[in-house]
């Protein structure tokens, strides 16, 4: 009798520790890390064109791409910069219609003939505090602290999050896809992402 008690008193706590645990947020990880990347194969398109046309992805979703900008070698094809990326994940709850995060992260383009490579890497929310603003890796996602069991309203809105977050870096991804395939137009747009 003492050794069921004891297994009912601990099964809420593996039940709950399960549910964390098995919660999967669908980021692609790479080495530990949340990374984003994307090769666009493009025949015919020489590295020069492909280098171009990455610099003009950066102006055409970042404010001033001079500013985030870090390595512009055309010879290397290599571009090196720094992105800040304003989420919105609409909520359909009564009084919180939307969570807003700011993420700053590191995008690294390779250009050769046929080929462009775009990776985005260390993503970090800035988060603000009382006094200073401090970086929380994307990994540490979900950003707030889980009651045990998660409420139902935590889990909705981490579903919101999760979803917002990875369709605006996939965006990012799209339109540098049809930058580098030079389609003329971006037709992906959404109110939901806002790059500056």
């Amino acid at each position: 009798m003492k050794y069921i008690l004891i297994a009912l008193l601990l099964f809420p706590l593996f039940s709950a520790a399960q549910t964390l645990d098995n919660l999967n947020f669908g980021f692609p990880i790479k080495n530990g890390k949340v990374v984003y990347q994307l090769t666009v194969d493009v025949k015919g398109m020489e590295k020069k064109s492909l280098f171009t046309s990455s610099m003009n992805w950066f102006s055409d979703n970042f404010k001033d791409s001079n500013m985030v900008i870090e390595i512009e070698d055309e010879l290397t094809g290599h571009i090196l910069g720094t992105g800040r990326l304003l989420i919105i994940a609409k909520t359909k709850e009564k009084f919180v219609k939307g969570l807003i995060f700011v993420f700053n992260f590191r995008i690294e383009i390779f250009c050769n003939d046929n080929k462009s490579i775009i990776k985005i890497s260390d993503i970090e929310a800035d988060a603000p505090g009382f006094f200073s603003h401090y970086n929380v890796p994307l990994e540490d996602f979900p950003f707030i602290k889980l009651s045990n069991p998660p409420k139902s309203w935590q889990l909705n809105r981490i579903n919101v999050s999760k979803h917002a977050i990875n369709d605006a870096f996939e965006l990012l991804l799209k339109k540098f896809d049809n930058r580098v395939n030079i389609t003329g137009q971006d037709a992906l747009n959404t109110s939901a992402t806002v790059a500056y």
